[in-house]
């Protein structure tokens, strides 16, 4: 709780700041005679506009690593190791709340074909053949931002989703 409310602060401090300065280099855009009088407003509005900025940016981000925490990606561990000529990246990670753990394999298939596969399940087909270390690290990257990405969308504090469900059909990227 106190790294949320730091955060924001900091946010709000921050585009507080960075809005005051905004205020002020508007000032060059008005006239000189006009100056004396919009120097409030505009330092006013610009403070105003950029804390509740800063507030939104701070919120997010401490919302963020509040869910990369909660659902263990943060301690998401990869290796890369070699399965006869081919290279296979896995990652695994468990969510804290219910300790279920999860696991993304990217490599060759039996049909010489770069795939990942979340928990045993093929999600993304990446239409490849190469399965190279650069290929395979780069294609696991995907996969990860692509997984990653739906955890966090459908997060929900009171309960963990079973991530296999959002995967029904397989993606092509």
């Amino acid at each position: 709780m106190s790294t949320k409310i730091s955060y924001s602060i900091g946010g709000f401090i921050l585009g507080a700041i960075l809005g005051g300065l905004l205020g002020i280099g508007e000032l060059s855009q008005t006239k000189k005679s006009m100056r004396a009088q919009s120097f409030p407003i505009l330092l006013v509005a610009g403070s105003v506009i950029g804390a509740g900025i800063g507030l939104s940016v701070g919120y997010r981000h401490v919302r963020s690593i509040h869910i990369e925490n909660v659902t263990g990606i943060s301690n998401a561990n990869t290796k890369f190791f070699k399965q006869g000529r081919f290279w296979i990246a896995a990652t695994s990670w468990s969510d804290i709340r219910d300790q279920t753990s999860n696991q993304i394999l990217t490599g060759k298939s039996t049909d010489e074909i770069v795939i990942s596969q979340l928990n045993e399940r093929p999600i993304i087909i990446h239409e490849i053949t190469s399965g190279s270390k650069v290929n395979i690290e780069k294609y696991h990257k995907k996969a990860l931002h692509h997984v990653f990405t739906i955890l966090k969308e459908k997060f929900k504090e009171e309960s963990p989703i079973n991530i296999n469900d959002y995967f029904s059909e397989q993606s092509r990227l």
